[in-house]
């Protein structure tokens, strides 16, 4: 199975978030990460709620998002995920009309899918944009200023080639780090 450096892969019987998941999550994604102090906002799921979780987790703070508000309240769902998954979206597409041989359905597929798009959101020419989401969470009161959206980084490519040596394909993404444009 692909392992990125990137991404932290488990599995689970049911598919649904256990409060094991959560655990796992806390252990190998939160504590190496966070810094000495932090605020971790949560939704109101049970399993993700039960404070013990995060007292392994120094300088952790955990707040719950209410029930009927995470679509107001958290950053990511007010506008940080629709731009993520529009790199999702972009590459189902390009694999359908473009009639790419790769299955996408695949584990090992969609484990390099989400990959490249955390590789892809992590660059600096989106901290506007993340700025931004908390700041339509209304959790800072201060405007980001004018920032970039996915399309505009990654898909609003005005070149007909691939930017690697030696290729004429089309390109598909423009990289948000070196900004290429890349097949």
């Amino acid at each position: 199975m692909f392992q990125p450096r990137n991404v932290v892969i488990t599995c689970s019987k049911s598919g649904k978030l256990t409060k094991s998941l959560v655990h796992y999550w806390s252990d190998m994604v939160l504590a190496p990460n966070a810094p000495k102090k932090c605020l971790l906002l949560s939704d109101a799921w049970p399993t993700q709620s039960d404070i013990e979780i995060y007292k392994k987790v120094p300088g952790c703070k955990r707040l719950g998002i209410p029930q009927e508000t995470t679509d107001q309240l958290q950053p990511l769902d007010v506008f940080y995920n629709r731009q993520m998954k529009s790199i999702i979206r972009r590459a189902y597409d390009r694999v359908i009309l473009d009639q790419l041989p790769i299955a996408m359905s695949t584990r090992d597929n969609i484990i390099r899918l989400v990959s490249l798009t955390h590789n892809q959101m992590s660059a600096k020419v989106f901290n506007g944009l993340i700025r931004y989401a908390w700041f339509a969470s209304d959790y800072v009161d201060k405007h980001p200023g004018i920032f970039k959206t996915v399309h505009e980084v990654c898909f609003d490519n005005h070149t007909t080639t691939c930017q690697v040596t030696n290729c004429d394909q089309s390109p598909f993404i423009r990289c948000s780090w070196c900004e290429k444009s890349l097949c």
